[in-house]
């Protein structure tokens, strides 16, 4: 299924990283996603990241469909 997806160019816009404490960190950006013949998709998305043995391990990832021009900050 994947190799029959057409890729698709993504861009990030409104990226914050917001430390939690010493060993964690929330990053939230906003992005969209276009591909040939099909609509752009626009989604609200948050991210946390746990620094472990020196290095940064993703823990936990939500992505929510977002409307076209929304925000990424909340």
């Amino acid at each position: 299924m994947l190799e029959a997806t057409p890729a698709a160019d993504v861009t990030i816009e409104g990226f914050t990283a917001i430390p939690l404490d010493e060993h964690a960190i929330l990053v939230t950006f906003r992005t969209t996603s276009r591909g040939p013949d099909v609509a752009a998709r626009h989604a609200q998305r948050s991210s946390i990241w746990v620094r472990r043995d020196g290095r940064w391990r993703l823990r936990f990832h939500q992505a929510t469909p977002a409307p076209r021009g929304g925000s990424a900050k909340a």
